[in-house]
């Protein structure tokens, strides 16, 4: 996903659903490791984490700086 004209969200949450009707988080997104644990409860996970568990939610702060200014991205890994 690119941001335009327009920093990188800070603060995300990547949401995922099996049936179109409810969702639940499947990842979080922080711009640091005290974030992640204020705002969703989680650590930070490292940047090539593993998951241990099918619906395991992590918290990344790589995708959540402040700059560039201009055509951020985030990556979103699907598994």
């Amino acid at each position: 996903m690119k941001s335009g004209v327009a920093p990188r969200p800070a603060v995300m949450v990547l949401e995922r659903s099996f049936d179109g009707e409810i969702y639940d988080p499947w990842q979080y997104y922080a711009d640091s490791e005290a974030e992640c644990l204020q705002r969703f409860g989680v650590p930070a996970s490292p940047a090539k984490a593993s998951l241990e568990a099918d619906d395991q939610v992590t918290c990344t702060t790589q995708y959540s700086k402040f700059f560039p200014l201009e055509n951020g991205e985030v990556s979103f890994t699907f598994l």
